[in-house]
């Protein structure tokens, strides 16, 4: 065997095994029905947590760790938003290291990155003192700890694990604000596959909106552009079922 033999037959191994990880790797395509069955699955889910918010009443005032809070009432300063974070985060008791709180008039309401919660402004005077204890369940007990253990997990196993943690707000009755939080990211999840497949429902993105008024943790506009840069990240945030994640303080 030549030279020139040998290394044609090491170009074509070379090619086998770039086509064999491409097609390990490569992302699901849906096909247009697909996408028109997870649009009205996601609906589906929506329209019972609706239903089931509806039904259901949050404790006026509950007590964690001898501190009172309020959870129906509206948050307006950073201080008090950052005080709920801490009580809450540390009524598990477990060991979290150092983070640092950083308010913002940039980018999503609330984002977990490098040790640093980044807080946009917006929330104030929009998000109850349930919806902070909601916050730091997810982003401290959640983020927090687990990529203090390790950052290479994907980002379904990360938002998988925090939104595992919200559930521990139900120790305190809180469970209405949970599952609005849920429905919030239904009608993100919505508002995401009508904008890059506008059959999947003849309803406008502003009546999607509009039929769930009790998921205004972000603004329309923040929904939208963000789809529209990030397409389908919202969309994957809905779980239908319950996981366990990997280094995670809550599974």
């Amino acid at each position: 065997m030549t030279y020139q033999q040998l290394g044609f037959i090491l170009v074509l191994i070379v090619i086998f095994i770039c086509i064999f990880i491409y097609c390990q790797c490569k992302p699901v395509t849906l096909q247009r029905t697909d996408y028109k069955d997870l649009w009205h699955k996601i609906f589906a889910l929506a329209t019972t947590l609706k239903k089931e918010i509806g039904s259901m009443q949050t404790a006026n005032q509950i007590e964690i760790n001898s501190h009172i809070i309020y959870p129906t009432k509206l948050v307006y300063s950073t201080y008090e938003f950052e005080n709920i974070i801490r009580i809450t985060s540390n009524a598990k008791k477990v060991n979290i290291k150092p983070y640092k709180i950083v308010w913002t008039t940039k980018g999503s309401m609330v984002e977990y990155r490098d040790n640093t919660l980044y807080i946009h402004n917006k929330v104030l005077g929009l998000y109850t003192q349930g919806d902070v204890m909601i916050l730091a369940v997810h982003e401290i007990l959640g983020h927090h700890i687990q990529e203090n253990i390790t950052t290479s997990h994907p980002m379904n196993i990360k938002e998988g694990c925090a939104m595992q943690c919200e559930h521990f707000v139900k120790e305190w009755g809180l469970e209405r604000v949970q599952k609005k939080w849920v429905l919030m990211r239904c009608v993100r999840a919505l508002i995401d596959l009508k904008i890059h497949h506008d059959d999947v429902t003849s309803l406008s993105i502003i009546e999607i909106w509009d039929m769930f008024p009790t998921s205004r943790m972000f603004t329309l506009d923040q929904i939208v552009n963000h789809s529209k840069k990030y397409p389908y990240v919202w969309t994957n945030y809905i779980y239908f079922e319950k996981k366990n994640f990997p280094d995670c303080f809550c599974t």
